[in-house]
């Protein structure tokens, strides 16, 4: 797994501009002290179709996760820091006839 320090390196050996992405580690503070780090959170802020082009770069260094609803992809992808890999996430929502209730 890449380190949060690394998430930038990574990200522009990807292609992604600084302007294209927000990284923000969460920071666990006593008082006012910084005693650790939390969770990473990246975001893409390109345009989805340059996210769905980058996407196997993206899978070489993070966990790229794109979402599905009935079969329709929904928005762009989900990068995280975790094993490189990409999935694909089905969701099928129950669907009601008329005459059910």
């Amino acid at each position: 797994m890449l380190a949060p320090k690394y998430v930038m390196d990574a990200l522009r050996s990807v292609g992604l501009k600084r302007s294209e992405v927000r990284v923000r580690t969460e920071r666990k503070l006593s008082g006012s002290t910084v005693v650790g780090y939390g969770d990473t959170h990246i975001t893409l802020l390109c345009p989805i179709d340059r996210q769905l082009a980058l996407a196997p770069e993206l899978a070489k260094y993070f966990t790229v996760v794109r979402y599905f609803i009935d079969s329709v992809p929904m928005g762009g992808l989900h990068v995280s820091l975790g094993e490189p890999c990409f999935i694909e996430k089905h969701v099928y929502s129950e669907r009601k006839t008329h005459d059910q209730k």
